[in-house]
């Protein structure tokens, strides 16, 4: 028991190491994950049609509807393990894991109900584009049931977070996307592509890593465990109290991106749902690059307000907007300087017309990645949801309303639909958030602006100049040009960031691992040749 409780409370360490790890490792997996959905994306298209690829933005949507109580109950769970291991309570996380555990399998089958009748009216619900009848509600029940089976396994994939293992789960998550990828290639190649096949894919592959993640939660985790004896009601209505705000926070993420696909799907051409869907995923995927590096330190962050340490949960904020915010946003300045560059050689030049949508989209995103940080990890470190939920749903509410009214009465098209989420996320993300997290970390207005916005955005300022120049001089045509770019902006970026931009903690901590890498380097490459030798 004692090697157990040594081993159990090094999953409670807060430093910098175990934080530099993760990120590294969630960033690699964002990598792999980058270039496998790009490809995916260009590939299914070009098999499946503009036609029949239109139905998969719609069927996400629908997975998105159907499992936000599950996700809900995912993340309420790892955020009180992390702070039962922040208090070192062991018990309390065994009765967290099996209080979540039993309500998740509730769930599962209110989710697999709900995906069997959205699959059974799907194309009453939908308006569906010719030559692809049938194909929906089948791809829907297949894709809903993959989600199904992987909703009670999210327990321990939550307890995993909780211990901060995160290089564990960013390898399962590589191994799952390439699989995923191989085995969508070979079925395309050896059949009539059909989103059906990738339906069923989906459903095999979820179910094998949910058994994978179990099974390694046993050895890495051993307190994240089931024991019916350890049910605990007290526990179960504590995280669903929070779960509950998490669902509101999810729902308003869903009125805001994925209501799109519904509402052009419904007022204008289905077809166009297709090239809106393209800009819309590059767009994310971006985004995701300030998600993941504050997804590693959201357990560090409810550790270090379980022990009331603050004033260093604010350096972890400033330092992380140091990082984040220019890394982001130079992809996304990219998108809006090069997005018919890049529309051409991805999916060819038919879906040109639709990079107007870039300024709109990423400019917003921009703003929004100013926040991420604060957003992400202060309300969940200090577990004070109820304000930002309700604020949250107010505005998606807003953005749906706004964008249909932009499409019905000024005939705006897939301008109108993207400017009803700019507008709203502008306002929230320059007013609210802010306010919200100023006051809750206890920082003059104007300290928290200077740091959350001048400073990490200042810092972009290298790599939009770059960028601008390079397009001034009609550098960035074709693949190998636009690869040129990215890599010329990346590398004169970085420079800037570690010479000028980052926190100088951190730039000697980078330097000093740095030095220790050429080292170790330079003392293999020797010890090599005198071998040799």
């Amino acid at each position: 028991m004692a090697i157990e409780d040594r081993s159990m409370k090094n999953q409670t360490q807060v430093n910098r190491r175990l934080v530099i790890i993760n990120s590294i490792s969630n960033y690699g997996q964002y990598a792999v994950s980058i270039l496998i959905g790009i490809f995916l994306q260009s590939y299914m298209i070009r098999s499946l049609g503009k036609n029949e690829y239109a139905l998969w933005p719609l069927i996400n949507t629908c997975m998105g509807l159907v499992a936000l109580i599950p996700i809900s109950i995912g993340s309420g769970t790892a955020r009180f393990l992390a702070h039962a291991l922040g208090s070192a309570d062991w018990e309390k996380a065994e009765q967290i894991t099996t209080s979540s555990f039993c309500a998740l399998l509730a769930t599962a089958a209110v989710y697999g109900v709900s995906v069997i009748c959205l699959s059974i009216y799907f194309e009453r619900l939908f308006n569906i584009p010719p030559g692809v009848e049938g194909v929906g509600p089948w791809a829907m029940l297949l894709m809903g049931l993959s989600g199904m089976v992987a909703i009670p396994f999210s327990t321990f994939n939550g307890g995993l977070r909780a211990a901060q293992k995160f290089v564990i789960l960013n390898i399962l998550q590589i191994v799952l996307l390439t699989v995923r990828m191989g085995i969508i290639v070979i079925a395309f190649t050896l059949s009539a592509p059909s989103l059906i096949q990738v339906g069923g894919i989906y459903l095999i592959l979820e179910l094998a890593n949910g058994v994978v993640t179990f099974l390694i939660a046993r050895k890495v985790v051993p307190w994240n465990r089931v024991r019916w004896k350890s049910f605990n009601w007290k526990i179960l209505w504590e995280v669903n109290n929070f779960s509950l705000l998490v669902l509101i926070i999810h729902v308003a993420h869903l009125l805001y991106w994925r209501t799109d696909n519904i509402i052009i799907n419904k007022l204008l051409d289905p077809t166009m749902l297709t090239g809106y869907s393209v800009v819309v995923n590059f767009v994310v995927n971006c985004y995701q690059l300030s998600s993941l590096g504050t997804a590693v330190l959201k357990p560090t962050a409810v550790i270090l307000h379980a022990e009331n340490n603050v004033p260093r949960l604010r350096r972890l904020l400033y330092r992380t907007n140091r990082i984040i915010v220019p890394v982001t946003a130079s992809i996304l300045f990219f998108l809006i300087i090069y997005g018919q560059e890049l529309l051409d050689v991805y999916v060819g030049p038919s879906y040109r017309e639709y990079a107007v949508l870039f300024p709109i989209l990423a400019g917003v995103c921009i703003f929004s990645i100013t926040q991420g940080a604060a957003a992400s990890i202060v309300p969940h470190a200090f577990g004070r949801l109820l304000l930002v939920s309700s604020v949250l749903l107010i505005g998606a509410v807003a953005n749906v309303i706004l964008s249909i009214f932009f499409v019905v009465v000024f005939k705006w098209g897939l301008i109108g639909v993207a400017a009803g989420t700019a507008v709203v996320k502008v306002i929230e993300t320059t007013v609210f958030w802010p306010w919200y997290i100023a006051n809750l970390l206890n920082i003059p207005l104007l300290d928290y602006l200077y740091e959350s916005y001048l400073v990490p955005v200042g810092n972009c300022l290298p790599a939009v100049l770059v960028l601008l120049g390079l397009r001034w001089i009609g550098f960035g045509k074709g693949l190998i040009e636009l690869v040129s770019v990215t890599a010329i902006v990346g590398f004169i970026e970085s420079i800037y960031l570690l010479v000028w931009g980052i926190d100088q903690h951190d730039r000697k901590a980078i330097m000093l691992h740095g030095r220790r890498f050429w080292s170790s380097f330079y003392h293999r490459l020797m010890v090599g040749r005198l071998a040799n030798s």
